[in-house]
């Protein structure tokens, strides 16, 4: 299939973001802030993958019916298949350490992957992973998956990185996979108040990674109660924005 498309987007409409960090530092309350600003411009859908289950921390944020979990990679598919008839604008995904457990499972069954020759079992599970996101990301304009954080060795330079925690080389080679990748972070300032902010500048030995003709500001402070989408959206915008002048 042949589709033309105008490289002078005024406006963002359509991304993938990946936003990775420790536990505890907010990444499914922004994933819940992101469906209740989004779902002004259309249907939002908050999806869990079984074991993550982090979904009481956006309890509050009058979200509704519109979250349901999935412990098989089949079914994580067919939900995407189903978001995409349904015409679903802003889709969450909550749990990407555990998605990649998903599609070892799927590959591998019960036992662990196999190493050494004569064994594809990786291979299989790098394709399964990433045949999966492409269509993660044909599911919906807006598109934005949290996974915890780990430490990864990258395949080919032999670096040890702070990476999303992925299965093998997706750890260090996802930032690929999405349009954006950001590293939530947070810090306690006392036994009530905590500081939480989103890292979107590349730095050395971190996967983050920006798509804008403009870099973002290296550092967004996401506000205490709800609100901190409303503020990645529009950095992002104002990069794009004639060419991010």
């Amino acid at each position: 299939m042949r589709q033309r498309f105008n490289l002078d987007l005024a406006s963002l409409e359509r991304f993938a973001m990946l936003l990775h960090g420790n536990y505890g530092v907010g990444k499914t309350f922004l994933l819940g802030d992101m469906l209740r600003h989004e779902a002004q411009a259309g249907k939002a859908r908050f999806l869990n993958v079984a074991g993550e289950d982090g979904a009481l921390s956006i309890a509050n944020l009058g979200l509704g019916e519109i979250a349901e979990t999935v412990d098989t990679l089949a079914d994580f598919k067919a939900v995407l298949v189903d978001y995409k008839k349904d015409g679903v604008y802003a889709l969450a995904v909550d749990g990407g350490k555990f998605f990649g457990k998903l599609v070892i499972r799927a590959v591998c069954g019960d036992r662990l992957p196999s190493v050494g020759k004569g064994s594809d079992d990786w291979a299989k599970i790098h394709r399964e992973f990433e045949d999966t996101l492409v269509a993660l990301k044909q599911a919906a304009p807006v598109v934005v998956m949290a996974s915890s954080s780990d430490r990864s060795m990258d395949q080919i330079t032999g670096e040890t990185s702070l990476t999303p925690d992925f299965p093998g080389r997706q750890a260090a080679g996802s930032g690929g996979q999405f349009d954006f990748v950001f590293l939530v972070k947070a810090q306690a300032l006392s036994p009530t108040k905590v500081r939480r902010w989103v890292e979107t500048a590349p730095t050395a030995n971190t996967v983050i990674r920006q798509r804008l003709p403009k870099p973002l500001p290296p550092v967004i402070e996401l506000p205490e109660n709800g609100g901190g989408w409303a503020i990645i959206r529009k950095a992002m915008q104002e990069c794009l924005a004639k060419g991010g002048k």
